[in-house]
């Protein structure tokens, strides 16, 4: 059992199912175990607000979020940082191209 001290809003499983990310009203980005629902890492996904969508993509690498900050951010998985700080807002280490 997961317990923390926000209101989920979103879980994603990662493609190889190893792991699962979560939101929610505290601002953060977990990753969970899914063996024995630890902890791996937490980060800030959203200064302002909630985090509101997540999605990891199809080959695992990737993972884009979504909250109250209105700002979409698009990370690697293995990396789970952000590089720099510019204008109040966040830019990213990898973009995927549409």
């Amino acid at each position: 059992m997961i317990r923390v001290n926000t209101l989920f809003k979103y879980v994603c499983y990662h493609p190889l199912e190893h792991q699962l990310l979560t939101t929610g009203t505290d601002r953060k980005i977990g990753y969970w175990e899914t063996l024995d629902a630890s902890t791996v890492r937490e980060l800030d996904g959203s200064m302002t607000g909630g985090v509101n969508a997540l999605d990891v993509s199809a080959d695992g690498l990737y993972f884009v979020c979504g909250g109250d900050d209105k700002m979409v951010k698009v990370m690697l998985i293995v990396l789970a940082h952000l590089t720099s700080h510019t204008s109040g807002f966040y830019l990213l280490t990898e973009i995927l191209t549409c």
